[in-house]
């Protein structure tokens, strides 16, 4: 997926968007709202970086901010090489 040490996340207020990983690697994102799990964000891979990987997806469990959200945490999921786990945290800069 590419240096993911540091990204950047942009939505577009319509249920889309797009992560940029350090190094420039570009994915789509999508928003997913299910009545099970809540809202999710899901980021969709090209096989050429990781071939058999089809998405990574962040479970969104807390959202701080009042009028304006200002940071968003949650949980990692999905199944690529290994089952993805653990927590992340965006922050709006």
């Amino acid at each position: 997926m590419g240096d993911c040490s540091s990204v950047v996340l942009t939505l577009d207020g319509h249920g889309g968007g797009q992560i940029v990983t350090r190094d420039g690697k570009q994915f789509a994102v999508t928003e997913t709202v299910d009545s099970l799990t809540g809202r999710s964000l899901r980021v969709v891979l090209t096989g050429d970086v990781f071939p058999g990987c089809a998405s990574v997806g962040f479970h969104i469990e807390s959202v701080e901010g009042s009028n304006v959200v200002t940071s968003f945490s949650g949980s990692l999921f999905g199944r690529c090489c290994n089952t993805l786990a653990g927590t992340y945290q965006f922050t709006r800069s």
